[in-house]
């Protein structure tokens, strides 16, 4: 996917989680709420018949999806083509507030070649800062998102 339209898409969805979904951010409520006002508003722009948004995925393949050794979880929202590794396209780590290095750390195993996707993005909703990682020639390339 290139890398402006996926860009555009996350600004206007960001838009309209700020517009329309306010008052979450206002009454203090648990992110995952906010991270599912976002995935929704991504569905409806990137979901094909082939790649979906998902929240809270914690697979890789059919397994639990390792980022070290030992270390699992789940990442806040995909947008991938389920079951394969070969067109996964962004994982996202949002907080309402600070991104803590674990997620830095998801993000970074999430673009290398263990999983291959082609951005990664953290997303803090109350200072609206917003990063782009993506792999290039096995460096990590950072870029901040205007929103």
């Amino acid at each position: 996917m290139n890398k402006n339209y996926l860009i555009q898409i996350l600004q206007e969805c960001l838009h309209r989680v700020y517009e329309t979904d306010a008052y979450l951010l206002e009454i203090d409520i648990d992110e995952r709420c906010i991270n599912h006002r976002l995935a929704m508003y991504l569905t409806e722009r990137l979901e094909t018949d082939e790649l979906k948004v998902d929240t809270e995925y914690n697979r890789h393949l059919v397994d639990m999806k390792y980022y070290e050794e030992n270390t699992y979880g789940s990442i806040d929202i995909l947008f991938h083509q389920r079951g394969l590794d070969n067109n996964n396209i962004a994982a996202f780590e949002c907080k309402k507030e600070a991104i803590s290095e674990t997620d830095i750390a998801k993000i970074h195993a999430l673009i290398g070649p263990d999983f291959n996707y082609q951005y990664g993005v953290t997303i803090e909703y109350r200072s609206k800062e917003v990063k782009l990682y993506q792999m290039i020639d096995e460096d990590i390339i950072e870029e901040i998102i205007e929103i």
